[in-house]
């Protein structure tokens, strides 16, 4: 299918329009983000959090209640449950012990009828938090991965 110059014109002016009304509202999200995660009691356990969470839960046949019990033993309770409240992120979200999957067997867990939704969210956020400028302390560098991988295995060798 081919669009004539007046289709193609019309495509624009709605991409332009869309692009702008994301770029305007971008920065009070990222504000958002940012009075969300200071209110966890830790930077570093927001960050451990948010490298352990970074990774797609699919990768890791993880499901809710398994992961929150590793991270139980890592973390201090306060960041468990602000996360699963209305002012924290809701990192842990995205994993779940229930079992609902999409039309090609993906599964998209307890928001599964939000789950284009729930994907923008933590990809915003991702980016977010991989950006040195906007994330300042927040930001989610090689050393945060690699002192989540260490905390990790600290707890395996015990």
């Amino acid at each position: 299918m081919y669009l004539n110059p007046q289709q193609c014109r019309g495509l624009t002016l709605i991409t332009q329009g869309a692009t702008a009304a994301y770029m305007y509202h971008l920065p009070a999200f990222e504000q958002l983000l940012l009075r969300s995660l200071s209110k966890y009691s830790s930077t570093e356990g927001v960050l451990f959090l948010l490298a352990l969470t970074s990774i797609p839960p699919a990768s890791l046949s993880l499901v809710r209640d398994r992961l929150v019990n590793f991270l139980r033993q890592l973390l201090h309770k306060s960041i468990l449950s602000l996360d699963e409240s209305e002012v924290g992120l809701g990192l842990l979200s995205i994993y779940d012990g229930t079992e609902h999957h999409d039309k090609v067997w993906f599964c998209v867990g307890r928001h599964w009828n939000q789950d284009i939704i729930l994907d923008v969210y933590y990809r915003q956020l991702f980016d977010f938090v991989g950006h040195p400028m906007k994330a300042g302390k927040y930001f989610l560098c090689c050393h945060s991965y690699a002192s989540a991988a260490l905390k990790c295995l600290q707890l395996l060798l015990r």
